[in-house]
């Protein structure tokens, strides 16, 4: 195992010292049944024993928890079509030591294509035995979580929407932080519970008596988490989920102020796992750690310094993955953009695009020049699930007076890998952002879009460097890659960028492309 240590896992002592720590699955009552769209996944059973003991299977001491994720909303309209009925099923494991993984179908079905992702854990295609109804493989420990999806019966598009695909995460072991910790029990905890309020709510104020909350394994919080202490800490491998709640954009007023059953002080942004500073105060130094978020009416995680080894599903639009300023070993599987790169870093993070938003967004407000240098590493694209039509959920939220939405393929601006969607009417520059092996394991739509929606903003000395595409772009729809600033695209270099087996070598390569005052592009 690679025995680097995060920063993160300085402030916590270790909690379990076995091997495989498998996941008990999480009690319930009938008065506190698992949240809507969280079950006991029908479909997969996940095996997991330690590789160098590899030997006989057995459900009763080798099962791990396996959960399916649907989107049981209130609100379908507010999700897009195509992803209205798909279902992701998830399995957790922590070891310090490398793991072999048995995954068996259950209900029925049978194993017609089979794809184990990320392609850069080798581990995986090396050890694949398989038959008609399971499948087992091996995973080597790392000092973040690592995500593999198990795409069972894919579709021959990688734009359409994959059905019950399989998520396993890999963690390091648990660990409770050090300090006053409020340790949750295990089981569903209900509005009924004394930890949430009337708002479905656990907060932690800024005089709290507690340093930590910790979720254990079996735990499920039917709520969501409001820390407003600096210096704060959540960890552990439960889950926080928040279908209670309908959407905001649901409200015709939203624009205005979200409504008070969400936000009674009347926030904007309310992540279900969120940091806010105190009033009057930018103090941070806030982690969260390990936890799986779901079914967020807006925002996933919101805007800890220090996040690592999150899991964040969503299907709504805008529903962001993982704000904040240091992202590692992260997963997000979000119907809106991923994760922005305006500060801090981003590494051994992993993302599968839905139809809606950016794995790496730039931004949508902004008015002053952005300079502060940002590097993402080894981070992988699992799929894309883009297409080009029109996301009913467009707004202007922010925008200049006079705005109008744009039409044809700009309305889709957000869609791809990397995408700078500024709406601010302020002329700025946007400088130095390093992404250096990124691997993106599918077709999806389309490049970049670096450019924005006002033309008013220019970019410098940004560096791409051994980015792998599996495969070409699709581009459907007339979509293009874009490279556009107001006054200039300069100090751009790219460095062994693979498209479909394939050495970009000069701006022609990344046709179909719209450019603009783009000069001195660098290819090595």
């Amino acid at each position: 195992m690679i025995k680097s240590l995060s920063l993160l896992s300085l402030c916590f002592a270790v909690v379990a010292s076995a091997a495989v720590d498998r996941f008990p699955v999480a009690p319930t009552t009938a008065d506190a049944p698992y949240p809507r769209g969280v079950a006991v996944s029908p479909r997969y059973r996940v095996l997991v024993q330690a590789a160098e003991e590899a030997g006989v299977w057995e459900v009763a001491s080798q099962a791990t928890a396996t959960y399916k994720l649907w989107p049981d909303y209130l609100d379908p309209e507010t999700l897009p079509v195509k992803h209205a009925e798909t279902a992701v099923h998830v399995a957790q494991v922590d070891s310090d030591e490398r793991v072999r993984v048995r995954v068996e179908l259950i209900d029925g079905s049978q194993i017609e294509t089979l794809r184990l992702k990320p392609t850069r854990l080798r581990e995986l295609e090396a050890t694949m035995v398989r038959g008609d109804t399971w499948v087992e493989f091996e995973i080597e420990p790392y000092w973040v979580t690592r995500s593999v999806l198990v795409e069972i019966n894919a579709p021959a598009f990688d734009g359409d929407a994959l059905q019950d695909g399989l998520m396993v995460f890999l963690n390091p072991p648990s660990a409770v932080p050090v300090g006053r910790v409020l340790r949750l029990p295990p089981g569903v905890i209900t509005a009924d519970s004394p930890h949430l309020d009337e708002l479905n709510r656990l907060l932690i104020g800024e005089d709290s008596p507690y340093d930590a909350l910790y979720v254990p394994h079996d735990t499920i919080i039917d709520g969501r988490v409001d820390v407003r202490k600096p210096g704060f800490t959540v960890a552990g491998r439960g889950m926080i989920i928040g279908s209670r709640w309908p959407f905001a954009k649901a409200v015709p007023d939203w624009r205005e102020r979200y409504p008070a059953w969400i936000s009674p002080d009347g926030e904007w942004v309310r992540p279900l796992l969120n940091y806010r500073s105190p009033r009057g105060s930018d103090e941070n130094g806030t982690r969260f750690e390990g936890v799986l978020v779901a079914h967020p009416y807006h925002f996933c995680v919101g805007w800890a310094e220090h996040n690592e080894n999150l899991k964040t599903f969503g299907w709504r639009y805008s529903s962001d993955g993982v704000h904040g300023e240091n992202k590692r070993g992260c997963f997000m599987r979000v119907n809106d953009d991923a994760t922005y790169v305006n500060d801090g870093s981003i590494e051994d993070c992993v993302y599968w695009g839905m139809v809606n938003g950016a794995v790496f967004q730039f931004g949508w407000s902004g008015s002053r020049d952005n300079n502060t240098p940002v590097h993402v590493r080894r981070c992988d694209v699992v799929r894309g699930e883009w297409d080009n039509l029109p996301n009913p959920g467009q707004d202007g939220l922010g925008s200049p007076a006079g705005w109008t939405p744009p039409v044809g393929p700009s309305v889709a601006a957000n869609r791809g890998v990397w995408t700078a969607t500024f709406r601010s009417a302020q002329a700025f520059t946007v400088r130095n952002k390093v992404f250096e092996d990124i691997r993106v394991d599918a077709q999806v739509n389309r490049l970049f879009y670096i450019g924005s929606r006002t033309e008013e903003v220019s970019y410098e000395d940004f560096v791409f460097r051994d980015i792998w595409f599996e495969s070409v772009p699709h581009y459907e729809g007339g979509v293009t890659n874009v490279l556009r600033g107001k006054e200039t695209v300069r100090g751009f270099v790219f460095e062994s960028v693979m498209i479909g087996g394939e050495r970009a070598e000069s701006l022609e390569d990344f046709a179909p492309l719209d450019q603009r005052n783009v000069e001195g592009v660098q290819f090595r």
